[in-house]
């Protein structure tokens, strides 16, 4: 895949590592960091989106991503885990489901933007997972 990421929000909330094992395959180790798991919430918009073997294709080249996420070990290596991944392209959904197996989710979404100042809106609306919200500058 081609893409580019941006207008990214990084916000993270220590965690329990033990609260967090019962959702994490036994597999993986929990990464720590001060002696704390760490729950992100990440909003972004993603364009110049493709196969990387394909022009991009009008219509699901660009939108607006959310994921929930902690960080994991496999082996040794450094990992992303998600929770939830919503987007808002329906065709995006349903390939990164069908193709690639993710946990992602349809959610209307919108980034407003005023000088320096970005506010960040998503609400779930698939089915297939539990009502989520988030609002956030």
């Amino acid at each position: 895949m081609h893409q580019h990421w941006g207008k990214l929000l990084f916000m993270h909330w220590p965690i329990d590592a033990d609260l967090l094992r019962p959702l994490i395959p036994p597999q993986l180790s929990i990464d720590t960091f001060d002696g704390a798991a760490w729950i992100g919430v990440v909003p972004f918009t993603m364009w110049a989106i493709r196969a990387s073997f394909l022009p991009t294709i009008p219509g699901t080249n660009a939108f607006h991503e959310l994921n929930v996420r902690t960080y994991v070990h496999f082996d040794g290596v450094p990992g992303v885990w998600f929770f939830s991944l919503d987007a808002a392209n329906r065709l995006a959904v349903w390939s990164a489901r069908r193709f690639y197996h993710l946990c992602y989710f349809n959610a209307r979404m919108r980034l407003d933007q005023t000088g320096n100042t970005i506010n960040y809106y998503s609400i779930r609306e698939d089915k297939r997972a539990a009502p989520a919200r988030f609002e956030a500058s």
